[in-house]
Protein backbone atom coordinates (compact mmCIF):
# COMPACT_ATOMS: atom_id res chain seq x y z
CA UNK A 1 0.00 0.00 0.00
CA UNK A 2 1.00 3.66 -0.11
CA UNK A 3 2.18 5.83 2.77
CA UNK A 4 -0.90 8.07 2.69
CA UNK A 5 -2.22 6.45 5.88
CA UNK A 6 1.09 6.89 7.69
CA UNK A 7 2.61 3.44 7.35
CA UNK A 8 3.81 0.93 4.79
CA UNK A 9 2.45 -2.22 6.38
CA UNK A 10 2.53 -5.22 4.06
CA UNK A 11 -0.93 -6.75 4.28
CA UNK A 12 -1.02 -10.49 3.58
CA UNK A 13 -4.43 -11.65 4.86
CA UNK A 14 -7.84 -10.06 5.31
CA UNK A 15 -10.16 -11.34 8.04
CA UNK A 16 -13.66 -10.07 7.32
CA UNK A 17 -16.45 -10.63 9.82
CA UNK A 18 -19.41 -9.64 7.69
CA UNK A 19 -20.75 -13.23 7.76
CA UNK A 20 -19.67 -14.00 11.32
CA UNK A 21 -22.12 -14.08 14.26
CA UNK A 22 -22.45 -11.04 16.48
CA UNK A 23 -19.88 -10.46 19.26
CA UNK A 24 -17.17 -12.56 17.63
CA UNK A 25 -13.74 -10.92 17.36
CA UNK A 26 -11.43 -11.20 14.40
CA UNK A 27 -8.56 -12.68 16.41
CA UNK A 28 -8.11 -13.59 20.08
CA UNK A 29 -4.69 -14.16 21.63
CA UNK A 30 -5.13 -16.58 24.54
CA UNK A 31 -1.49 -17.67 24.62
CA UNK A 32 1.40 -15.22 24.92
CA UNK A 33 4.58 -14.56 22.98
CA UNK A 34 2.82 -14.29 19.61
CA UNK A 35 3.41 -11.84 16.76
CA UNK A 36 0.48 -10.61 14.67
CA UNK A 37 1.57 -8.91 11.46
CA UNK A 38 0.12 -8.13 8.05
CA UNK A 39 -3.61 -8.55 8.71
CA UNK A 40 -6.54 -6.39 7.68
CA UNK A 41 -9.40 -7.11 10.11
CA UNK A 42 -12.79 -5.65 9.26
CA UNK A 43 -16.55 -5.80 9.88
CA UNK A 44 -16.76 -7.98 13.00
CA UNK A 45 -20.10 -7.00 14.49
CA UNK A 46 -21.64 -5.71 17.75
CA UNK A 47 -19.95 -4.15 20.77
CA UNK A 48 -17.85 -7.24 21.56
CA UNK A 49 -16.80 -7.68 17.93
CA UNK A 50 -13.25 -6.38 18.36
CA UNK A 51 -10.58 -6.53 15.71
CA UNK A 52 -8.05 -8.19 18.05
CA UNK A 53 -8.47 -9.26 21.69
CA UNK A 54 -5.19 -9.60 23.57
CA UNK A 55 -5.89 -11.67 26.68
CA UNK A 56 -2.27 -12.76 27.24
CA UNK A 57 1.21 -11.33 27.74
CA UNK A 58 4.33 -10.53 25.69
CA UNK A 59 2.66 -10.30 22.29
CA UNK A 60 3.60 -7.98 19.41
CA UNK A 61 0.94 -6.51 17.13
CA UNK A 62 2.46 -4.63 14.22
CA UNK A 63 1.78 -3.68 10.64
CA UNK A 64 -1.98 -4.33 10.61
CA UNK A 65 -5.13 -2.52 9.51
CA UNK A 66 -7.89 -2.71 12.15
CA UNK A 67 -11.24 -1.48 10.86
CA UNK A 68 -9.80 -0.45 7.50
CA UNK A 69 -9.77 -2.51 4.32
CA UNK A 70 -6.50 -2.88 2.39
CA UNK A 71 -7.61 -0.19 -0.05
CA UNK A 72 -8.49 2.23 2.77
CA UNK A 73 -12.21 2.25 2.01
CA UNK A 74 -14.51 3.57 4.77
CA UNK A 75 -17.43 1.68 6.35
CA UNK A 76 -15.30 -1.40 7.06
CA UNK A 77 -14.98 -0.92 10.83
CA UNK A 78 -15.46 -3.44 13.61
CA UNK A 79 -18.36 -3.14 16.04
CA UNK A 80 -16.12 -3.05 19.10
CA UNK A 81 -12.56 -1.80 19.61
CA UNK A 82 -9.81 -2.00 17.08
CA UNK A 83 -7.63 -3.69 19.72
CA UNK A 84 -8.69 -4.68 23.25
CA UNK A 85 -5.78 -5.46 25.62
CA UNK A 86 -6.29 -7.11 29.01
CA UNK A 87 -2.82 -8.68 29.22
CA UNK A 88 0.59 -7.28 30.15
CA UNK A 89 3.86 -6.36 28.46
CA UNK A 90 2.44 -6.30 24.96
CA UNK A 91 3.81 -4.12 22.16
CA UNK A 92 1.27 -2.51 19.82
CA UNK A 93 3.01 -0.91 16.85
CA UNK A 94 6.67 0.03 16.75
CA UNK A 95 9.12 2.73 15.70
CA UNK A 96 9.30 1.88 11.97
CA UNK A 97 6.64 2.62 9.32
CA UNK A 98 6.30 -1.11 8.65
CA UNK A 99 5.41 -1.74 12.32
CA UNK A 100 2.73 0.94 12.56
CA UNK A 101 -0.89 -0.21 12.83
CA UNK A 102 -3.67 1.77 11.16
CA UNK A 103 -6.69 1.66 13.49
CA UNK A 104 -9.77 3.54 12.33
CA UNK A 105 -13.43 3.13 11.49
CA UNK A 106 -14.27 1.05 14.58
CA UNK A 107 -17.44 1.65 16.60
CA UNK A 108 -15.59 1.37 19.91
CA UNK A 109 -12.19 2.74 20.85
CA UNK A 110 -9.11 2.47 18.69
CA UNK A 111 -7.16 0.75 21.50
CA UNK A 112 -8.62 -0.11 24.90
CA UNK A 113 -6.39 -1.11 27.84
CA UNK A 114 -8.74 -2.78 30.30
CA UNK A 115 -8.22 -4.22 33.78
CA UNK A 116 -5.57 -4.39 36.49
CA UNK A 117 -3.74 -7.07 34.52
CA UNK A 118 -3.33 -4.62 31.64
CA UNK A 119 0.02 -3.18 32.62
CA UNK A 120 3.46 -2.49 31.12
CA UNK A 121 1.97 -2.40 27.63
CA UNK A 122 3.65 -0.12 25.07
CA UNK A 123 1.78 1.59 22.22
CA UNK A 124 4.12 3.17 19.66
CA UNK A 125 3.95 4.70 16.23
CA UNK A 126 0.34 3.89 15.37
CA UNK A 127 -2.26 5.90 13.47
CA UNK A 128 -5.54 6.01 15.38
CA UNK A 129 -8.16 7.75 13.27
CA UNK A 130 -7.58 9.46 9.95
CA UNK A 131 -10.43 11.88 9.23
CA UNK A 132 -14.09 12.52 10.00
CA UNK A 133 -14.92 9.84 7.43
CA UNK A 134 -12.48 7.31 8.86
CA UNK A 135 -12.42 7.58 12.63
CA UNK A 136 -13.01 5.48 15.72
CA UNK A 137 -16.39 6.34 17.22
CA UNK A 138 -14.98 6.16 20.74
CA UNK A 139 -11.59 7.36 21.97
CA UNK A 140 -8.33 6.94 20.17
CA UNK A 141 -6.96 5.22 23.29
CA UNK A 142 -9.06 4.34 26.36
CA UNK A 143 -7.56 3.21 29.70
CA UNK A 144 -10.02 1.74 32.18
CA UNK A 145 -10.85 -0.73 34.98
CA UNK A 146 -7.51 -0.42 36.78
CA UNK A 147 -5.11 -0.51 33.82
CA UNK A 148 -1.84 1.01 34.99
CA UNK A 149 1.82 1.69 34.18
CA UNK A 150 1.33 1.61 30.41
CA UNK A 151 3.25 3.75 27.90
CA UNK A 152 1.54 5.53 25.01
CA UNK A 153 4.02 7.10 22.59
CA UNK A 154 7.54 8.38 23.14
CA UNK A 155 10.01 11.05 22.08
CA UNK A 156 12.40 9.21 19.70
CA UNK A 157 11.55 9.27 15.97
CA UNK A 158 8.80 6.81 15.12
CA UNK A 159 7.57 6.49 18.70
CA UNK A 160 4.73 9.08 18.74
CA UNK A 161 1.24 7.89 17.88
CA UNK A 162 -0.89 10.02 15.58
CA UNK A 163 -4.38 10.27 17.12
CA UNK A 164 -6.81 12.17 14.92
CA UNK A 165 -10.54 12.87 14.46
CA UNK A 166 -11.89 10.26 16.88
CA UNK A 167 -15.45 10.54 18.15
CA UNK A 168 -14.47 11.17 21.78
CA UNK A 169 -11.06 12.07 23.25
CA UNK A 170 -7.67 11.40 21.77
CA UNK A 171 -6.59 9.60 24.97
CA UNK A 172 -9.05 9.02 27.81
CA UNK A 173 -8.42 7.57 31.28
CA UNK A 174 -11.50 6.44 33.20
CA UNK A 175 -12.14 8.03 36.58
CA UNK A 176 -10.98 5.25 38.92
CA UNK A 177 -7.89 6.01 41.01
CA UNK A 178 -6.46 2.60 40.03
CA UNK A 179 -6.03 3.82 36.44
CA UNK A 180 -2.68 5.35 37.25
CA UNK A 181 0.98 5.80 36.31
CA UNK A 182 0.22 5.69 32.60
CA UNK A 183 2.69 7.69 30.50
CA UNK A 184 1.70 9.74 27.43
CA UNK A 185 4.64 11.23 25.62
CA UNK A 186 5.31 12.81 22.24
CA UNK A 187 1.98 11.92 20.63
CA UNK A 188 0.43 13.95 17.81
CA UNK A 189 -3.17 14.54 18.90
CA UNK A 190 -5.63 16.84 17.14
CA UNK A 191 -9.16 17.25 15.75
CA UNK A 192 -10.75 14.76 18.16
CA UNK A 193 -14.31 15.49 19.25
CA UNK A 194 -13.42 16.31 22.87
CA UNK A 195 -10.11 16.72 24.69
CA UNK A 196 -6.74 15.63 23.44
CA UNK A 197 -6.12 13.93 26.82
CA UNK A 198 -9.02 13.47 29.23
CA UNK A 199 -8.19 12.35 32.77
CA UNK A 200 -11.38 11.11 34.35
CA UNK A 201 -13.34 10.73 31.10
CA UNK A 202 -15.40 13.76 32.13
CA UNK A 203 -13.98 16.54 29.95
CA UNK A 204 -11.83 19.27 31.50
CA UNK A 205 -10.90 18.95 35.19
CA UNK A 206 -9.99 22.22 36.92
CA UNK A 207 -6.37 22.45 38.12
CA UNK A 208 -5.83 22.41 41.88
CA UNK A 209 -3.08 24.07 43.93
CA UNK A 210 -0.06 21.75 44.48
CA UNK A 211 -1.87 19.08 42.42
CA UNK A 212 -2.90 17.16 45.54
CA UNK A 213 -6.07 15.57 44.17
CA UNK A 214 -6.31 11.89 43.25
CA UNK A 215 -8.03 10.00 40.47
CA UNK A 216 -7.21 8.92 36.95
CA UNK A 217 -3.43 9.29 36.51
CA UNK A 218 -3.50 11.24 39.80
CA UNK A 219 -5.50 13.92 37.93
CA UNK A 220 -2.24 15.59 36.97
CA UNK A 221 -2.73 19.30 36.36
CA UNK A 222 -2.71 20.42 32.76
CA UNK A 223 -0.15 23.02 31.61
CA UNK A 224 -1.27 26.64 31.31
CA UNK A 225 0.44 28.31 28.35
CA UNK A 226 1.30 31.99 28.70
CA UNK A 227 2.90 32.70 25.33
CA UNK A 228 4.28 31.18 22.15
CA UNK A 229 6.86 33.16 20.20
CA UNK A 230 8.44 32.36 16.86
CA UNK A 231 12.12 33.23 17.03
CA UNK A 232 13.07 31.96 13.58
CA UNK A 233 11.58 29.71 10.90
CA UNK A 234 12.72 26.69 12.92
CA UNK A 235 12.51 27.90 16.55
CA UNK A 236 9.45 28.33 18.77
CA UNK A 237 9.61 29.40 22.42
CA UNK A 238 6.66 28.45 24.61
CA UNK A 239 6.28 29.64 28.21
CA UNK A 240 3.78 28.56 30.82
CA UNK A 241 3.27 26.75 34.09
CA UNK A 242 2.31 23.33 35.34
Amino acid sequence: NTLSAGNNAVLKIRLDGNSAPNNVSGLTLWGGNSTVRGLAITRFKSTAGHGIRVLSDHNTIEGNYLGVSPDGAPAQGNGGDGILVTGASNLVGGPTPAASNLIAGNSGDGIELNGASSTANVVLGNTLGVSSALKNTGNGVFITSGAHDNIIGGLPPGHPNTIVANGKAGISVAAATANTNNTFRGNIIYANATLGIDLGANNATVNDTTDADVGANQLQNFPVLASATTNSPTALTVTGSL
